[in-house]
């Protein structure tokens, strides 16, 4: 499990790295908060079509082997983004990160729930809670490192760097064995046919874009809104971060006392409320505590949205997590170009009004679902 740990980790570094850099690598590269956006919503659709795939590959060679593969495509996609000196360059460099991460993305939490049958919800609550944990830490390690005038280049051959290990990792554990998954065409139809997977998938679409609102664009807010200073816009997005941390983490052991689908409730409603107020706020203090009150509310989502979907639909969990996270994936990119989108035209500080759509919807899709299931529609 831990490299499944530290392989979330380094997904999270590879994608903060952007929103922390962007202000440099924007005046770098000559982009605008759209032009930053989009970089996002190409990597996500990248991530995405590798999704489609990688179930089909994964049963073939193996989810640690695979695992590894993705780690060294996004080593070699960071190099090359640390080489970039135009928006074209940059964008070849996001899609080899987009295959890389979609293949982390996509099979670890499969990999989880093989390791962990009997209690998969707290098994993928604490795996997850690496992820913001990671977000956490390379936030802070980046800020610092701007703010000594470390070139943002450099910093991501770090990361690079720190990528090599957990790929070594996952080829060394290539020979597990692990349970056998189906992948046939007739179980494909067997997921994609039933209307409740399809509100699961739009509540993940949902989950996707309200942890990329705050993961992609809270260190810009702060910086343009506040200070200008790259660590005080690093602080925030550990903040978020380091909040998902503890939620996950609570997440997986409250989940003995409470049914995954009223936490997840709850934390929707929750978020809601403290997401309105965001935007509206005057004080850095008050807007970081606002921002982890945030990351508390969004930290279950993911996870037990997967947990959730497994334990109600009678399908391979593999393959349904896989195709969930074709949903989620493409959230964190929409969420992305539209608020910087909205940014460029009404402010980016107006923008972020958009972020409690999302909650809205994710609890309105899970009520759906929770109805479906009452009436015994598949």
């Amino acid at each position: 499990m831990l490299p499944a740990c530290l392989g979330f980790v380094i997904y999270a570094a590879s994608l903060v790295v952007f929103p922390v850099c962007l202000l440099e690598m924007l005046k770098d590269l000559h982009m605008n908060f759209t032009d930053g956006g989009t970089l996002e919503l190409i990597r996500s659709f990248v991530l995405l079509c590798i999704l489609f795939i990688c179930g089909q590959i994964a049963a073939r060679i193996g989810k640690p082997l695979l695992l590894s593969i993705g780690g060294w495509i996004t080593i070699a996609g960071l190099l090359l983004f640390s080489f970039s000196y135009d928006y074209q360059m940059a964008v070849i460099s996001i899609m080899l990160i987009g295959i890389g991460s979609g293949l982390l993305e996509a099979v670890i939490n499969p990999l989880v729930q093989d390791l962990h049958p009997k209690n998969p919800g707290r098994a993928l609550n604490i795996t997850n809670a690496f992820f913001p944990l990671g977000v956490f830490a390379s936030s802070l390690f980046i800020g610092k490192a701007l703010s000594l005038n470390f070139d943002w280049r450099m910093i991501m051959q770090v990361i690079a760097g720190c990528a090599v290990v957990v790929s070594v990792m996952f080829y060394i554990g290539r020979k597990a064995i692990l349970p056998q998954q189906k992948t046939g065409l007739s179980h494909i139809y067997e997921i994609i046919k039933r209307w409740r997977f399809w509100l699961f998938g739009i509540a993940m679409l949902c989950a996707g874009a309200a942890e990329c609102s705050f993961t992609f664009w809270s260190a810009s807010f702060v910086r343009l809104r506040f200070n200008n200073l790259p660590e005080l816009g690093a602080i925030a997005t550990a903040t978020f971060a380091i909040t998902m941390f503890a939620g996950r983490l609570l997440s997986g052991y409250i989940t003995k006392y409470i049914h995954i689908r009223n936490l997840i409730l709850i934390s929707a409603l929750l978020g809601t409320v403290v997401c309105v107020f965001i935007p509206l706020v005057n004080s850095l203090i008050f807007f970081e505590i606002l921002l982890g009150c945030a990351g508390l509310c969004t930290a279950c989502f993911w996870p037990s949205l997967l947990a959730l979907a497994a334990e109600e639909l009678p399908v391979d969990s593999t393959l349904l997590m896989i195709f969930l996270a074709c949903f989620g994936i493409p959230g964190f990119g929409i969420a992305g170009w539209l608020i910087g989108w909205a940014g460029d035209r009404i402010g980016l500080t107006m923008s972020f009004l958009i972020i409690p759509i999302f909650f809205i919807v994710l609890a309105f899709s899970l009520f759906a679902e929770k109805w479906m299931g009452k009436q015994n529609i598949k």
